[in-house]
């Protein structure tokens, strides 16, 4: 028999992560018995994950900086392969040690302060499901326009609500094995038509194409570091929950082919997309930004339209599993004490509350949790290296038990916190917040001295890392 095949049949009959059934597991260990999972089921949930509308979005927002389109699409190109490069990194320790990220986190931070991570984490991911979810049912009321019912109101918001938002909630209720199971058909349905709509676009592009800015040196690597932040904002945090899904790998799957696989699968459809949007954005006068689908219906074809919006529509619900299942376990790791399928439901109804309040009282709602996410970088970028650089001392080997211990274990610190990095994260957001720049906010380092460039992608960071390395070198000198 093929060993693809293998591979596939027993994961798919793994009792205790059954397809189509409910998964038991949460944050808790997974027993290397039940990783059945390999990198070509990592590969697809991927793809079936990263093809969905907000990189369109993403790839939009970049070429509305007025830089060519190819140096827009360079710019993205880097920032995305930085971040899935991250991304796959934090994918390595869960592998290896059969639990969640916001568990495996907890070594670097200490068992009690690691809590308010995992906080952050699960609102981080509710703010998410909010965006995901509406730019599916604005997906389905631009479908309901194109067959002419364009003033669907009230009645039209419920039917996509319904459908785009329930279907999500019963796959991530039942968990990782129908998620990834589900995920083959849509990445192989999303893929085939974000390929056709980027061949369409193809024959329209313009490289020197731009919205006329005239940038000088420091003009042009103003735009090109702001057009970074957006792009890595947008695709690192999933170093919140991309280790979720790799926990059912088995222990020794290289790391290498862990990260290679996040890169291709993950980086390539992130990118795909946002390629797509510099295209449409480049070659139409409407505001995409405001109307990412009715904007580009006159770009395509109806037999392409028509699809493109159903694919849009999927890869809301497809991003939207994983926001919610992740979600869930973050709720877990902050203490709440339920199991992970009930997790699920308590976060599908806080984060219905903000989507009925952004569709049917004040969608500009939409644009302020746009906002509070770019922001979510101040957090996730020094969070997310500290971690994954404290992960890397240990060979990538966390101990599950000892990472749901108490003051026993060696991951406890000194009260429940491991101060090295909690001190550290506080100086890299302080950096962060200091030198980001977004529409409706600017940093004071980014404001008088960067001429509202962000660079809280690289500050928050690197500051992070300057500090946690020779504080945690003097605690720990004999790791590695």
């Amino acid at each position: 028999m093929d060993t693809n095949h293998e591979e596939h049949l027993a994961y798919e009959g793994e009792s205790g992560n059954p397809v189509y059934g409910l998964e038991r597991r949460g944050v808790d260990y997974v027993p290397e018995s039940e990783r059945h999972m390999g990198l070509r089921n990592l590969a697809v949930f991927w793809i079936g994950t990263n093809l969905y509308p907000f990189n369109i979005v993403l790839g939009v927002l970049a070429y509305t900086l007025g830089l060519s389109v190819w140096l827009t699409l360079l710019t993205l190109t880097a920032g995305v392969l930085l971040s899935y490069w991250l991304v796959g990194l934090t994918s390595i320790p869960p592998a290896r040690a059969g639990i969640p990220a916001m568990a495996v986190s907890r070594a670097a931070f200490g068992l009690r302060f690691a809590r308010i991570n995992a906080a952050l984490a699960w609102l981080v991911g509710i703010l998410f499901e909010i965006i995901n979810a509406s730019i599916g049912v604005f997906a389905v009321l631009a479908l309901f326009a194109f067959f002419g019912w364009e003033d669907s109101g009230t009645l039209g918001k419920l039917i996509g609500l319904a459908g785009v938002y329930a279907f999500s909630v019963l796959l991530a209720f039942l968990g990782h094995g129908t998620v990834v199971h589900v995920q083959r058909f849509f990445s192989i349905a999303l893929g085939v038509i974000s390929i056709a709509v980027l061949i369409e676009a193809l024959p329209d592009l313009d490289l020197g194409a731009s919205l006329g800015g005239d940038y000088d040196l420091w003009g042009t690597l103003s735009a090109v570091a702001i057009i970074l932040g957006i792009v890595i904002a947008g695709h690192v945090a999933y170093v919140i929950a991309a280790g979720d899904y790799p926990r059912y790998l088995p222990s020794t799957t290289p790391a290498s082919g862990i990260v290679r696989t996040v890169l291709w699968s993950a980086g390539g459809s992130g990118l795909l997309l946002g390629v797509v949007g510099i295209l449409l954005a480049s070659q139409t006068d409407a505001d995409l930004v405001v109307d990412t689908f009715g904007g580009v219906e006159s770009l395509m074809p109806s037999w392409l339209y028509v699809p493109f919006l159903l694919a849009a529509i999927g890869g809301s619900l497809t991003n939207l599993m994983l926001t919610m299942y992740s979600a869930g376990l973050a709720a877990q790791a902050a203490g709440l004490p339920i199991k992970r399928y009930h997790a699920v439901i308590v976060d599908a109804v806080l984060a219905t509350i903000g989507l009925v309040y952004v569709l049917f009282f004040d969608e500009a709602l939409l644009t302020t949790i746009n906002d509070i996410v770019v922001n979510t970088i101040i957090w996730i970028g020094p969070w997310g290296v500290i971690w994954i650089y404290d992960a890397w001392r240990r060979n990538w080997n966390i101990d599950p038990v000892a990472a749901h211990g108490g003051p026993e274990s060696p991951y406890w610190g000194s009260g429940g916190v491991y101060w090295p990095g909690a001190i550290a994260l506080i100086a890299g957001m302080v950096a962060a917040w200091a030198t980001i720049s977004v529409p409706r906010y600017a940093g004071p380092i980014s404001e008088n001295f960067l001429n509202l460039t962000d660079l809280s992608w690289l500050a928050g960071p690197l500051v992070a890392l300057t500090v946690f390395i020779p504080l945690d070198r003097a605690q720990r000198p004999s790791v590695r």
